[in-house]
C-alpha cells in the first residue's frame, strides 16, 4: 500500500529532472528582404510572412524572436556572429531568410540575394553565398541549429535528404520531458528550403504559409520536430521544398518546436514576483518577452503580454509616422503605395489615397509617367544596329514624373510668348518649331511665372523611358517595331529594315494626329525633334538613379526624329545633338513636371 505514492514521487522526480537537463533558451531570428536595388523585383510580401511566423513563435512556443529587415549581405555575417558568440551549447536558434535567390550553375553555387545585391553580378561577389553561410554556422556554439530558406534555387544549401518523410509516428508511451531529451541529445544541423537548386519560388509563399500551419497543426502533444515539419511542407507540390542536413550534424540529431507549457513545471512564486519586478524596472519589450519565456504560466503572464502590446503600438506609431514623412518628402505614387503596402492599416491611409488620385489627375492634362528601372540605349532588336554613342546599354532607375502627352503648339508659344518662330506657320495645332533650347528656357520661366507651375525639359533619361512606354525594348516611340508612315510622321519614301515604304509629307502634322504609345503620349518618333535637359556625354556601364547627363558640355541633347528623317533616325534610343542656340524647323520640345 505504501509503494503507490512513493512511485508517483519518483515519476514526478525523474520527469522534472530529464526536463531540467535542457536549460537553454529558444531563438528565432528572421531575416527578410523586401526592397532590393534596382532591377531586382521588390518582395514586400516577406515582410509579412515573417512578421506572422515571428508572432507565432514568440507567442505560443518559448522562442526570443528578433527581426532583421532589409539586411545587407554585411549585416547578414555580422547578425549571425553576434548569435555565434551569444549562444551556449543548451541553446537552439532557428534562422529563417526570405529574399531574393541565385543559383551560379556552371559553379553549382548558390547565394541569397540581400538588400545590397546587384542584379548584373555573375560571380556572385555582393551575393551572400551558401558556402560561407555555412562556414560562419560551423562557429555557432548552439548544440540544434536550424534554417528556413525562402528563396529562389535555394535546394543548393546542403545535404538533400533522399526522399521526404511519411506521417510522423510517436512513441505514446513516452512523457513529453523524456521526449524532449531523448530527441535532443545529439547535434543537430538541419535545413528546410522552398525548392530545389532549380526552382524559382512564387513571391507569395507557399511554403511559409505550409510552414505556419505545421507549427499550428503538426506534432503530437505540442511538441514539433523537424520531420514533423518537412511532412507539412512537403504538403507544397510546386516548387517542392527539400529538406536535409548540413556540416556537423549528427545522426539523430533533431531540432524541436516545444509549445508554452507542454511540460509540467515547478513553479516558484518568489521566482515569478522577482522576475516580473525586474522586467517592469527596466520597461523593455526584451525584458517582457523573457519573463514570458521563463515563466510561461506566471501570474503576471497577462500583464507581460499587454506591456508588450502597449510598447509595440507605440513603436508601430513611431514607424507609421517615419514612413509617412519620407513619402511625404518624396511625394510620388510609388512611395505613398509603398507607404500602403508597409503600413496596410496604417495611420495616413487615406491620406495617401487622396495624394495618389491627386498625382494621377493634374490640372495641367500632363501624364504621370510611373518611374521603374530600364535598360537605357541600344536595343538588342534593331537590324540596323546602333550608333556607338547609344552604347552600352545600362540600367537606369527614375522616379515618378509628369511629361506633356503632345509636343508644345505654335498657339501655346504665341500666348505665352506673344509670337511665332514657327517655319509652317498658320497651323495653331502642329509643333511649334524653329525654337532653340535658350528659347525654350524663356517660354519655361514664362509660364511657371503665369500658371505657379514648376514645368521643366525632360532629362533624357526620362524622354526614352517614356517613349518605350515605362521602359520596353521597343524601337519607335508608338510601342512598335516597325516604322509605318500612316503611322508617324516621318520620311517614309526610304526603305530602311525597320520600316515600310510610305508617304514622305515633307513637314509637320498636327500633334495628336497618330495613335499614342500606350501611357498615352504622342509623337514621341517622328512630327519634331525634341530639346532634352541634359547636356550630351557618353554613356558608362554602371546602373545610375535619376541621371541629368554631364555638368557642362558644348551641345544640348534632342531626341525623336522628325518628319524630315529616316527610320533609322527617329529610334528612341537614336540620340542627337545641337547648339543650346540652334534653332530649326525640324526642332521643338514638350514639357515635363517633377510631382
Amino acid at each position: 500500500m505504501k509503494r503507490f505514492p512513493i512511485l508517483l514521487f519518483l515519476a514526478f522526480t525523474i520527469c522534472n529532472l530529464c526536463h531540467a537537463q535542457r536549460t537553454g533558451k529558444d531563438y528565432a531570428v528572421f531575416f527578410y528582404v523586401a526592397d532590393f536595388q534596382p532591377g531586382w523585383v521588390p518582395l514586400p510580401e516577406t515582410a509579412i510572412e515573417a512578421a506572422t511566423l515571428q508572432a507565432e513563435l514568440s507567442t505560443n512556443f518559448n522562442f526570443i524572436c528578433e527581426m532583421v529587415p532589409n539586411p545587407s549581405k554585411q549585416q547578414i555575417r555580422e547578425k549571425i556572429r553576434e548569435y555565434n558568440e551569444r549562444l551556449t551549447p543548451n541553446d537552439q536558434v532557428f534562422f529563417f531568410f526570405s529574399m531574393h535567390g541565385y543559383y551560379a550553375e556552371s559553379a553549382d553555387r548558390g547565394y541569397l540575394v540581400a538588400n545590397d545585391g546587384l542584379v548584373n553580378d555573375p560571380y556572385g561577389y555582393s551575393y551572400f553565398s551558401y558556402d560561407d553561410l555555412r562556414a560562419d554556422l560551423g562557429q555557432c556554439r548552439a548544440k540544434h541549429i536550424m534554417l528556413a530558406l525562402d528563396a529562389c534555387y535555394s535546394g543548393s544549401f546542403g545535404i538533400r535528404d533522399k526522399s521526404g518523410p511519411d506521417a510522423p509516428i510517436y512513441e505514446k508511451k513516452e512523457d513529453c520531458a523524456t521526449r524532449i531529451s531523448r530527441t535532443m541529445q545529439y547535434q543537430g544541423r538541419q535545413y528546410c528550403s522552398a525548392g530545389n537548386k532549380n526552382a524559382k519560388t512564387p513571391a507569395k509563399s507557399l511554403f511559409a504559409a505550409r510552414f505556419l500551419e505545421a507549427l499550428r497543426k503538426g506534432g503530437e502533444g505540442g511538441i514539433i520536430s523537424f520531420h514533423d515539419l518537412i511532412y507539412w511542407i512537403n504538403k507544397v507540390d510546386n516548387p517542392k521544398p527539400e529538406g536535409g542536413s548540413f556540416q556537423n550534424h549528427s545522426p539523430g540529431g533533431d531540432f524541436l518546436f516545444v509549445k508554452k507549457a507542454v511540460c509540467n513545471q515547478n513553479f516558484d512564486r518568489e521566482k515569478d514576483i522577482a522576475a516580473w519586478n525586474k522586467a517592469k524596472q527596466e520597461d523593455y519589450v526584451e525584458s517582457y518577452k523573457n519573463y514570458l519565456h521563463d515563466f510561461p504560466q506566471g501570474e503576471f503572464h497577462q500583464l507581460a503580454i499587454s506591456a508588450i502590446k502597449q510598447h509595440e503600438e507605440k513603436a508601430a506609431q513611431f514607424h507609421d509616422d517615419q514612413a509617412w514623412q519620407i513619402a511625404l518628402k518624396h511625394n510620388s505614387i510609388l512611395f505613398y503605395q509603398k507607404y500602403q503596402r508597409d503600413f496596410p492599416n496604417g495611420l495616413h491611409f487615406t491620406d495617401a489615397n487622396r495624394r495618389i488620385k491627386n498625382l494621377k489627375s493634374p490640372d495641367d492634362g500632363l501624364i504621370l509617367v510611373v518611374g521603374g528601372t530600364f535598360s537605357m540605349g541600344c536595343i538588342n532588336n534593331n537590324k540596323q544596329g546602333c550608333d556607338d554613342d547609344e552604347k552600352p546599354a545600362h540600367l537606369v532607375t527614375l522616379n515618378d514624373f509628369y511629361l506633356s502627352p503632345y509636343e508644345v503648339t505654335q498657339k501655346q508659344w504665341q500666348q505665352v510668348m506673344g509670337y511665332n518662330p514657327s517655319y509652317f506657320k498658320n497651323c495653331d495645332e502642329c509643333p511649334v518649331e524653329n525654337v532653340s533650347w535658350e528659347d525654350v528656357q524663356k517660354f519655361i520661366e514664362k509660364l511657371n511665372a503665369q500658371t505657379g507651375k514648376r514645368y521643366r525639359l525632360p532629362t533624357e533619361a526620362e524622354w526614352e523611358y517614356a517613349a518605350r512606354e515605362g521602359g520596353k525594348q521597343v524601337l519607335f516611340g508608338n510601342g512598335k517595331n516597325i516604322a509605318d508612315a500612316n503611322e508617324i510622321n516621318f520620311d517614309g519614301g526610304v526603305k530602311q529594315s525597320n520600316s515600310i515604304i510610305g508617304t514622305y509629307r515633307a513637314k509637320t502634322t498636327k500633334v495628336g494626329t497618330f495613335f499614342s504609345n500606350k501611357i498615352g503620349l504622342y509623337d514621341m518618333s517622328g512630327n519634331v525633334w525634341e530639346w532634352c535637359n541634359d547636356w550630351k556625354g557618353e554613356y558608362g556601364a554602371s546602373p545610375q538613379n535619376n541621371p541629368i547627363g554631364s555638368s557642362s558640355g558644348e551641345y544640348r541633347v534632342c531626341r525623336g526624329g522628325s518628319w524630315i528623317d529616316t527610320a533609322q533616325s527617329i529610334r528612341v534610343d537614336n540620340r542627337s545633338v545641337g547648339l543650346p542656340s540652334h534653332r530649326t524647323k525640324y526642332l521643338g520640345f514638350r514639357l515635363a513636371r517633377t510631382p
